[in-house]
């Protein structure tokens, strides 16, 4: 399953180097790129890359710490949920060419 993990612009050329880092919980991810770059503008973060990565669907567990409900009406969308995903990712596993960048 294609997902996306947004951050900020600045972490771009460590992601390129070391890939994607697991926090205590995980890498969070979101179905839709839109909905990932959501949370890091709500929390005062207006240059963002949005990164897309293919994730077996069996490898992630649904994450239930935001109101669906919420980002649906928000973004209109009929779904919007998010993913924790409990390994590094490698800059290989990473789609460069899909991925985004928002300047809010």
């Amino acid at each position: 399953m294609l997902l996306y993990h947004a951050t900020e612009l600045s972490n771009l050329p460590s992601i390129k180097e070391e890939g994607l880092k697991t926090n205590l919980e995980g890498v969070f991810f979101a179905e839709h790129a839109d909905l990932a770059a959501t949370f890091l503008f709500l929390r005062g973060v207006n240059n963002i890359v949005v990164l897309a990565v293919e994730l077996d669907e069996a490898d992630v567990e649904e994450s239930f710490d935001h109101n669906e409900m919420w980002f649906k009406r928000t973004l209109n969308k009929e779904s919007c949920k998010c993913y924790i995903y409990n390994h590094n990712v490698s800059t290989e596993d990473i789609s460069w060419d899909k991925c985004l960048t928002y300047n809010l």
